[in-house]
């Protein structure tokens, strides 16, 4: 299983991912963050059950950028698509440094606790 990896990235970099590749798999540490631009992913749980999905204007990633654990999902490319990808570090400065970029990120995030909450 192909993964997407950090390759030097300073800055957001525009990917074209393959169906099947993966972004990052569960268990690894956060070194990437992702927006989808195209395209739809495939989230899926340490028992390889599908938990949710992903598609254009979402994030992946954030949440092990913000707390520095260890990915909790493998994120597999359903079909053709695209993201950009930035470091994680550099997602993290750009939060403390913009603050309506940061609080897009927590409704975001709190959008995602709520679904879940649900289910």
């Amino acid at each position: 299983m192909k993964v997407v990896s950090e390759g030097g990235l300073g800055h957001p970099e525009q990917r074209r991912v393959e169906p099947g590749e993966c972004l990052h798999q569960a268990g690894s540490q956060p070194d990437l963050v992702f927006f989808v631009t195209s395209g739809r992913f495939i989230l899926r749980n340490s028992t390889g059950d599908r938990v949710a999905d992903k598609t254009g204007g979402q994030l992946i990633g954030e949440t092990a950028a913000l707390d520095g654990g260890a990915r909790t999902v493998t994120v597999e490319a359903e079909g053709v698509a695209s993201v950009l990808a930035l470091p994680a570090e550099s997602f993290r400065r750009r939060l403390q440094e913009d603050a309506r970029a940061a609080y897009e990120v927590a409704v975001f995030t709190a959008r995602i606790l709520r679904d879940v909450s649900r289910a």
